[in-house]
């Protein structure tokens, strides 16, 4: 879910007092990282997967499967495995994702430009499974580690071991069925992520997904759990909590390019792909139990981390910030970018003066009409020509089928960079 902070996040309240000096912050350092790297060379030609995996439960006396809220248990004794293992090849860096029953591996060492790498890839996901399924079996045969993108059940009856409780006390969004108790306690940034998003859009988060009708499917089909929301629609399941998305796993790859105008290039190429790529991999077909009229979470997730007002949601082109990629970035491909979006023109201006091309400014521009919605405290005064942070949390909030990530400035060890994110599932 983009940058991982730690320290004490400010409140809504306290961070729209604040927003443009944040902005100010964010785009000064953008103006010295671009500045500084804009013609940086001959990086080497680096890219790795991230892939999101689920923990469950099997009760095979009960024919139930249920998920496992053990990942803050896994993370320590993966992360001590893997410290004793001398071999690169076979070392895995695990991260924490959302909830706490899912966790990120990645390759310990990125693939490189050669194609033999390519017989590597399939080999290290093995790996990340097994390294988790061990620890597992160790305690017990009935817990494995899936890949799979969402849990079938995921917010319907019990879901979870152990047990949670479920109700509006137990949740900061005021959720019927997903509890504050899903979240992994090592994501810190996760609860005020979420009472933020609710504070901005000044209303709580509704996602209506159309159901698959077929003869025994009731006429109109009634989600009954929210049978007094009026935000429910008829013949539409319902979810009320950006969690209900959030627990998702997904594929997601990151190319580093030989310079800025490589990565641009690369950037571009892959734009197109985006769409057929979530095709391709598409596999959430159920939500809460219930089969759906959609196979792919992507504008549910949409929905989930959407924090328009209402009167931001009439503006015609201001769209959620997790959605497709609106831009080609190379000037070359400006004439395909026919889609007009809200623009800050003080940004483009600065940008451009700095130096930057007129398409590739108006990318970053579309990051600063977004409020960021996580600060740390300690980091809220952070502006010095050695650190990155302002502007990459405002990089890391915008939640784009394609993200491009320049060199964080205290880094020089990583260069410009595509993130590549559509895809539900690995196949």
């Amino acid at each position: 879910m983009g940058l991982l902070s730690e320290g004490n996040p400010l409140s809504w309240t306290e961070i729209k007092l604040v927003l443009q000096q944040i902005r100010t912050y964010g785009l000064d350092q953008l103006v010295n990282v671009f500045n500084k790297y804009k013609d940086r060379q001959k990086d080497a030609f680096l890219w790795g997967d991230e892939t999101e995996l689920t923990l469950v439960r099997f009760d095979h006396k009960n024919k139930n499967v249920r998920l496992l809220l053990k990942s803050h248990q896994l993370l320590p004794i993966l992360s001590e495995l893997n410290k004793k293992i001398d071999d690169e090849a076979y070392r895995i860096t695990w991260h924490p994702e959302a909830c706490d029953f899912a966790i990120e591996g990645v390759p310990f060492q990125p693939y490189g430009f050669s194609s033999s790498y390519f017989n590597t890839v399939e080999a290290n996901m093995r790996l990340r499974r097994k390294q988790v399924q061990r620890i597992l079996f160790e305690q017990t045969d009935c817990e494995y580690i899936l890949n799979i993108s969402a849990f079938p059940r995921y917010g319907q009856g019990q879901y979870t071991y152990p047990p949670i409780e479920y109700g509006l006390s137990y949740s900061v969004e005021k959720s019927l069925c997903y509890s504050d108790s899903l979240m992994s306690p090592y994501h810190p940034r996760m609860k005020s992520l979420l009472i933020n998003i609710n504070e901005r859009r000044q209303s709580k988060v509704s996602i209506n997904i159309p159901i698959f009708k077929d003869s025994c499917t009731p006429s109109p089909f009634r989600d009954e759990l929210f049978k007094d929301d009026p935000d429910i629609k008829d013949d539409h399941i319902h979810l009320d909590s950006s969690i209900a998305d959030w627990g998702c796993c997904c594929l997601q790859v990151t190319f580093q390019g030989e310079s800025c105008k490589e990565t641009i290039h690369l950037y571009d190429q892959l734009l197109p792909l985006c769409p057929i790529m979530l095709c391709l991999s598409a596999a959430c077909p159920i939500w809460r139990g219930y089969l759906s009229d959609i196979d792919c979470r992507w504008n549910v997730l949409s929905e989930a981390t959407d924090d328009r007002t209402a009167e931001e949601k009439k503006q015609k082109n201001f769209l959620s910030r997790y959605g497709s990629a609106p831009l080609y970035l190379a000037d070359k491909n400006k004439y395909l970018n026919n889609i007009d979006y809200p623009v800050d023109q003080y940004v483009i201006t600065k940008l451009i003066d700095q130096g930057m091309p007129e398409t590739l400014s108006r990318h970053f521009r579309h990051l600063f009409i977004r409020d960021p919605l996580v600060i740390m405290k300690e980091l809220l005064h952070l502006n010095d020509d050695t650190t990155s942070y302002h502007f990459e949390n405002l990089n890391s909030q915008v939640w784009n089928s394609l993200r491009l990530k320049p060199p964080p400035l205290n880094d020089k060890s990583i260069g410009w960079r595509v993130e590549f994110r559509p895809m539900d599932v690995h196949k």
